[in-house]
């Protein structure tokens, strides 16, 4: 288990009600399912997770210190 900070950027925000968050997690799969059930509203984006700044698969392993941002879809222009 890795003690890791998420950010919530946009609607990912606006869902959970917080933009930063601590959490113990091992891998990235086991931060979306906790998301997902904490946050009924957040589990309805089709959001990606990046991890250090660079978009991971559905079962990351995690390290302490890691930094997850939680990004929701993007609209283009």
């Amino acid at each position: 288990m890795a003690s890791v900070k998420l950010i919530f950027f946009s609607a990912a925000a606006e869902a959970t009600g917080f933009s930063e968050q601590q959490v113990i997690a091992i891998d990235t799969a086991a931060v979306r399912k906790n998301l997902n059930e904490k946050f009924p509203q957040l589990g309805k984006l089709n959001y990606a997770i990046a991890v250090n700044h660079k978009l991971v698969n559905a079962n990351f392993i995690l390290s302490d210190g890691d930094i997850v941002a939680i990004l929701p879809p993007f609209s283009g222009g």
